[in-house]
């Protein structure tokens, strides 16, 4: 059986999520949605921002 396993710069992911929230920080996000993948880490860093 094989799993996923990816290592995550936890630095250059919380840089994504901030630049995330400085695109959108005016557009009234109140969700960020992802799909099951390698999306997951960005998106929990750009919610963390919001």
């Amino acid at each position: 059986m094989d799993f996923l396993n990816h290592q995550i710069d936890a630095k250059l992911m919380n840089e994504v999520g901030r630049t995330f929230y400085e695109q959108f920080k005016d557009k009234g996000i109140t969700k960020i949605l992802t799909i099951e993948a390698s999306g997951i880490a960005p998106a929990i860093m750009a919610a963390l921002h919001f």
